[in-house]
């Protein structure tokens, strides 16, 4: 009797996520497991968190980059470069902290040249892809424009 309790309380959630619409509750607990139609749901739920965010707007020139966000979304990163981000606002500072720290270690490697935005962003992509690939977290719900 007392296993029979056990098994009908672990099953009472599943029934109650499927009865309300969320009927990947299988696919979408680890970002390693594909779905039926071969899509990994934690990165769409990632890119649906970031859609829904305020937008931002970056311009280039030949010298000079604008950018514009709803909400103080804009963070500097150091004296040359600043960075705005659509969606999850503690993803975003997240990874605001994230280019900070490497563009502090660019400065310590290099101390004559400023970092280099390329560089930045590379990093910054380097991060977010071993996010995706790494166990145990995540992915950003995040979209980022850096200057």
């Amino acid at each position: 009797m007392f296993i029979r309790c056990g098994c009908l309380l672990l099953l009472a959630p599943l029934t109650t996520a499927v009865r309300r619409g969320h009927s990947h509750t299988p696919f979408d607990q680890d970002p390693f497991v594909f779905d039926p139609k071969g899509r990994l749901l934690q990165l769409d739920y990632a890119d649906a968190a970031a859609a829904k965010g305020a937008p931002c707007v970056g311009v280039c020139a030949n010298n000079i980059a604008v950018l514009a966000a709803v909400n103080d979304k804009i963070a500097d990163v150091d004296a040359r470069h600043a960075m705005t981000f659509a969606g999850v606002r503690a993803d975003g500072y997240a990874l605001v902290d994230f280019v900070r720290v490497h563009a502090a270690r660019e400065r310590l490697r290099l101390p004559d040249e400023a970092p280099a935005t390329r560089a930045l962003a590379l990093a910054l992509a380097d991060e977010c892809h071993t996010v995706c690939i790494g166990g145990g977290r995540r992915a950003y719900g995040c979209r980022c424009l850096l200057a």
